[in-house]
């Protein structure tokens, strides 16, 4: 009921059964259940980019464990969700930093480890995920597919996103822009990737229909949205960003961090602060999606240009839940 309208909710209960289940449980279904799966879509996991490692671990390796033991049993196709987290790219909707990597390293749907930074909670996790799959690929013939998804955004329909926004860290970043009203030229050079659910959600269904060999897809929109776009638009908006340099946003950010009262200002980006006062938003790893793209235009799936339309009704929801305040006077 949050996602759709009463109306639409009948419709699809009319074609579709409930039935409670537990990832982290063996047996997976907690009510009784015979029917026969072919695809098992898992789209479950603990998705925080910090936290408790064994409550990451329990969901999103054990609980992948139990999913594959499943469709291995059953003869049932798994789609897995990932994330591009596992590749080391923060712009991409990672948490990681990687400075030890050549610059426009390319990481593509045939690319698992190339000695990326993966020590985040959450990019940990899923990467073993992935590994268990591929295991269980190779030793028992488990068909499966992994779908690694980029910076997940609002529905390009309407701009709703997730109830639990808060926990999502490309939002917390935009807030604390908001707040802030104030980057580093270091990030005015740099860009964001909004993946709108709906869409995704779109390419989903493809790949459910697909009969290919590709194992893994990098789903994400490829077309950029610049940072001196963004900024335009916010400006447009009457909230006004300053650019500064290195020196001064550092300056900057130190304030808050010594300040209480300011604090709240930096929240969404202090896991991105480095020991000198600066953001790491390293993108020396780059992502590839040639070949989902290939296997998606032959099916009729196109990514979308997003425009300032977009924009405002991404920000318009996030205002609306009281997540974010676009007026001028905001103080935070």
């Amino acid at each position: 009921n949050f996602f759709f309208d009463k109306y639409t909710v009948s419709k699809i209960l009319a074609k579709a059964q409930v039935v409670n289940g537990d990832i982290t449980n063996n047996n997976l279904f907690i009510e009784p259940f015979s029917e026969k799966i072919d695809v098992v879509i898992n789209s479950a996991a603990y998705v925080k980019h910090y936290g408790d490692y064994d409550k990451f671990y329990k969901v999103n390796v054990l609980g992948v464990q139990n999913i594959i033991n499943y469709c291995i049993k059953n003869n049932a196709r798994l789609i897995q969700m990932s994330t591009l987290s596992v590749s080391g790219n923060i712009l991409e909707s990672g948490q990681t930093l990687q400075v030890d990597m050549a610059k426009d390293t390319p990481f593509d749907e045939k690319t698992l480890y190339i000695n990326q930074n993966i020590e985040n909670v959450y990019v940990n996790t899923k990467f073993m995920a992935e590994v268990k799959i591929f295991e269980a690929i190779i030793n028992s013939g488990l068909n499966a597919n992994i779908v690694r998804l980029g910076n997940l955004t609002g529905r390009l329909s309407d701009g709703k996103f997730q109830p639990n926004v808060e926990d999502n860290a490309f939002s917390n970043r935009i807030k604390s822009l908001v707040l802030l009203k104030a980057m580093s030229e270091e990030m005015y050079k740099k860009y964001i990737e909004m993946t709108p659910i709906d869409v995704v959600s779109s390419a989903i269904n493809k790949i459910v229909e697909i009969k290919d060999k590709n194992i893994v897809y990098h789903l994400f929109n490829h077309n950029h949205i610049p940072m001196p776009y963004l900024v335009n638009f916010l400006s447009s908006l009457g909230l006004n960003i300053k650019v500064l340099n290195k020196s001064d946003f550092i300056d900057l950010i130190r304030e808050c961090l010594k300040n209480e009262d300011k604090l709240h200002l930096i929240q969404g980006i202090i896991p991105d602060i480095a020991e000198d006062g600066s953001l790491e938003y390293n993108d020396t790893i780059i992502i590839k999606s040639d070949i989902s793209q290939s296997i998606l235009q032959n099916v009729g799936f196109k990514w979308p240009v997003l425009d300032d339309n977009y924009l405002l009704k991404y920000l318009k929801y996030l205002q609306k839940i009281n997540f974010i305040n676009l007026t001028e006077e905001n103080d935070g």
